[in-house]
């Protein structure tokens, strides 16, 4: 009787036992009651051992908040069947805090020729350390048919955190050129960027205006994940209203993700005296690599910052420059020109270059955004009176971006005005009537770049209104006195726009030499870069042919190469 009892209580213990290891597991346990005595041995055999991150980042290593998964299979390869089999896991060798998982699994019974699949998730808090974790684990059945033990070991990486930073910003408004306006609307875009190794994610990014300023469209963006290294841009719109008194208007840019620990907060300032760029959406593309190299993104071009600035200027130095781009505004109809892209912003920062690295005074610039017909004589005319008012010291800089095009019968190349159709060239520039009126007068030097094709062609479209559908070879030009000329192309080819850039593929690395170089460089320096860097790069992106070309008055001979842009 009391070896009765004392079994009563024995089984009582286990079954308490049990049911409180199934109270902690994340799995269902079955509660062992009665193990059966063998009528023939089971062999227990273990198989497809596996460690599984496909819950979290995938990487085949348990990250710090992460959850894993460690599987394998039992299978019953004996003639007799298993009961009261105990699946149990400990860390070998150094143990990892902060690592929590099952450290007991029972399955009531596995029959002859069957299987179990056992699944063990493995889950890390955030004090987790980059170690190895190493698992033994080990099969007991309730008859002495145990598995041979066997190990499990992955590795664990510590807790990685993000950092958002708005990694540049810029202020533009429709008109372009112009300064802000009470009462207008001013558009603010930035690009916000992981720069942590870890993922960032629920990001929130407010926009915070002082008082007299007012969000034209939504003032609060969420990201639903940032990867490390990866970037996005946000587009915001404001306006001040006419009681708005300070000289600048101060943007709080707010950012926080899931933690609330990583974002960043930051004033944007835009002064009511700036001259702000026209409003051109460029889309940037996201960066994400599988290294994590957290890699600088910008809304501008690289050589759009940290122009170099020299001390010194030439006071006869001038310049006329001129980007056409906008010609859908001008234009109606059928014959509507396509736009030409970036060709504002290659003429604004080329126009920087002049004065900051040249040393060109900005008083003798003459700066064309998107000119009428009527407006590029009048600027050209004004370049012409001065040469012969300063009666041979005049060194003249002309540069122009934009559309160019053939007679289709004359095979003359003509510079297109925003305001003129390809299919009347009436009111258009004939080149080689520009390279006489810079000649009629003597001058030091007359250097001229044209980021523009003169075969019918446009930058990245198909044949522009006034050409039929035959890209057509111009006529060679004849140039007279100190004339240069830097063209973007040869022949029939298009002048191609380098969208990573945000400028003609051209202008560039014309701007891309004058910046390396801080404008000590010498023509023939400068024509041999530009023949080779861009010819190499149209076929890399493009797989197009785009050679450059330089040509020089006769009388010159090869004088013109040793000539040097800097200002002394």
């Amino acid at each position: 009787m009391k070896r009765f009892f004392f079994l009563l209580t024995l089984l009582s213990i286990i079954g308490n036992s049990v049911a409180q290891v199934q109270s902690e597991s994340v799995y269902k346990k079955v509660y062992i009651s009665k193990i059966p005595k063998p009528s023939a041995p089971a062999r227990l055999n273990v198989s497809s051992i596996s460690f599984s991150d496909q819950l979290g980042n995938n990487n085949k290593a348990l990250d710090a908040g992460e959850t894993g998964e460690m599987k394998f299979t039992i299978s019953n390869k004996g003639k007799g069947d298993a009961y009261g089999l105990t699946v149990r896991l400990k860390q070998e060798e150094d143990v990892i805090d902060g690592i929590s998982y099952d450290r007991n699994v029972d399955v009531e019974k596995l029959l002859a020729g069957e299987s179990y699949t056992c699944v063990i998730k493995v889950k890390a808090n955030s004090s987790i350390p980059s170690s190895k974790a190493n698992f033994k684990v080990e099969i007991t059945e309730a008859n002495g048919f145990d598995a041979d033990p066997f190990y499990i070991s992955f590795n664990t990486f510590k807790f990685k955190n993000p950092q958002l930073v708005v990694a540049d910003h810029t202020f533009t408004n429709k008109d372009g050129e112009g300064k802000i306006i009470l009462g207008e609307m001013v558009n603010l875009r930035i690009i916000v960027q992981n720069k942590g190794q870890g993922v960032a994610n629920n990001v929130v990014v407010e926009f915070i205006n002082p008082e007299h300023i007012f969000p034209g469209n939504e003032s609060v963006f969420t990201i639903s994940k940032l990867e490390p290294n990866e970037s996005k841009i946000i587009s915001y719109d404001f306006f001040a209203n006419k009681q708005y008194r300070d000289e600048n208007i101060p943007i709080r840019v707010k950012m926080e993700e899931q933690l609330k620990k990583y974002g960043d907060s930051k004033v944007l300032l835009v002064s009511l005296e700036q001259s702000l760029a026209k409003t051109q959406f460029v889309d940037v593309d996201a960066v994400e690599q599988s290294s994590v190299k957290i890699t600088e993104v910008s809304l501008v071009s690289d050589v759009d910052r940290d122009i170099p600035r020299v001390n010194s200027t030439n006071e006869n130095r001038y310049a006329l420059i001129i980007g056409n781009e906008d010609y859908n505004t001008y234009q109606h109809g059928s014959n509507t020109e396509e736009n030409v892209v970036y060709a504002r912003n290659d003429a604004k920062v080329f126009k920087d270059y002049c004065v900051q690295t040249l040393g060109i005074p900005e008083e003798n610039i003459d700066h064309l955004s998107d000119a009428t017909a009527a407006v590029m004589e009048q600027g050209i005319d004004k370049m012409k009176s001065l040469m012969r008012n300063l009666d041979g010291k005049m060194e003249l800089i002309v540069y122009y971006a934009g559309h160019g095009l053939p007679d289709e019968s004359t095979r003359e190349a003509y510079l297109i005005p925003v305001d003129v159709s390809g299919s009347s060239l009436k009111s258009a520039i004939k080149l080689n009537d520009m390279y006489t009126a810079f000649s009629e007068s003597p001058a030091q030097r007359v250097t001229i770049f044209l980021d523009a094709c003169f075969s019918g062609g446009a930058r990245d479209k198909s044949l522009i209104a006034g050409n039929r559908g035959l890209k057509i070879k111009p006529k060679d030009f004849y140039l007279r006195g100190n004339t240069v000329v830097f063209a973007a192309s040869s022949g029939d080819q298009s002048s191609m726009p380098y969208k990573e850039k945000m400028h003609g593929m051209f202008t560039y690395f014309l701007l891309k030499k004058l910046k390396e170089t801080k404008g000590e460089v010498s023509y023939k320096e400068l024509s041999d870069y530009l023949k080779l860097s861009v010819s190499v790069e149209a076929l890399k992106k493009k797989n197009k042919e785009q050679n450059p070309q330089v040509q020089a008055s006769e009388e010159m001979n090869s004088d013109w190469e040793k000539w040097l842009f800097s200002v002394n």
